[in-house]
């Protein structure tokens, strides 16, 4: 149940910081973001991406606790995405 929920909120926001994601490629093409900056964006962004997918594997092969554990890394990606 947590990890059917978690996937759905991990699908929303990355949905909705997709715009983000792809202005922040033309500013770092135009050189107006760091690349630190970038690198900060697209890792939390691709964790919304990557942990629902590696929870789901976890939980195939018998490793609950670990899928569940890959929901704490979720909330760490939401919490350094949300608006400041």
């Amino acid at each position: 149940m947590f990890l059917f929920t978690a996937t759905l909120v991990a699908a929303a926001a990355a949905w909705e910081r997709l715009p983000t994601a792809l202005a922040m490629l033309a500013a770092g093409a135009l050189g107006e973001v760091t690349v630190g900056v970038q690198l900060q964006f697209f890792l939390a962004f691709a964790t919304l991406v990557a942990a629902p997918i590696a929870g789901w594997a976890l939980w195939w092969y018998g490793r609950n606790r670990l899928a569940l554990a890959t929901l704490a890394l979720l909330l760490l990606a939401i919490w350094m995405l949300r608006p400041v």
